[in-house]
């Protein structure tokens, strides 16, 4: 169930966020921040596409 495994997903998208946001700031400085944007975009985009694909959660 979903449910069951919300507070997993919570920590997990709390951690992965704080993680991301000072290699991205390091990535603005280095590529600019338009390149930047649209390869996070891009990954939202395919990460999206696999989580629509998927059958369960597991």
């Amino acid at each position: 169930m979903l449910l069951d495994r919300l507070p997993q997903l919570v920590s997990a998208y709390a951690l992965a966020s704080a993680a991301a946001l000072p290699l991205y700031g390091k990535l603005c400085d280095t590529f600019g921040a338009k390149r930047v944007l649209l390869a996070a975009v891009g990954v939202f985009l395919l990460g999206s596409v696999l989580c629509g694909a998927a059958t369960d959660m597991g």
